[in-house]
């Protein structure tokens, strides 16, 4: 079988969108490019999950192992004591949650409840290690220092 023209956009099975491209199949140039949406690096490299309206992303208490950034719908962080309930915030689209677990190695300080259907991308802790490290130590030590003011107020009366 002869190679595709370069440009050649296929529509085979092998066209998933998300996709690499592969050595044989190159991304479109030139004008067919710019009608296509743009991806962001982070939309490529970052796995998506879908949530119902009413879904638990996660519960207090869990180890903390991702963190979300909200793509479409909308979040509640919910922190539970004893019978009570205190909702602590809306994430909306753009909006990031569960990153504290990953800062400071604490449990989930809430639930998180998928308010409407969402879509989120997920960001594993071993992808949020890496670019903390990668930050200068002075904002490393404000995170931190954030995060544990955020938990101390949290569990305030």
């Amino acid at each position: 079988m002869a190679a595709d023209p370069p440009g050649h956009v296929s529509k085979g099975a092998d066209s998933q969108e998300g996709a690499a491209p592969s050595a044989e199949r190159r991304p479109a140039s030139g004008p067919l490019r710019a009608h296509r949406p743009m991806q962001t690096d982070a939309s490529r490299i970052l796995q998506r999950r879908s949530f119902q309206a009413g879904a638990l992303i996660f519960a207090q208490g869990q180890v903390g192992t991702r963190a979300y950034v909200v793509e479409s719908g909308e979040v509640e962080i919910v922190r539970v004591q004893g019978h009570n309930r205190r909702p602590l915030g809306k994430i909306g689209p753009g909006g990031i949650f569960g990153e504290m677990a990953l800062i400071d190695d604490q449990p989930r300080m809430a639930d998180a409840i998928a308010l409407t259907a969402c879509t989120c991308l997920v960001i594993t802790r071993e992808q949020f290690r890496a670019k903390l490290e990668a930050a200068d130590p002075f904002v490393q030590g404000l995170l931190r220092i954030f995060v544990r003011n955020i938990r101390s107020m949290a569990d305030a009366p």
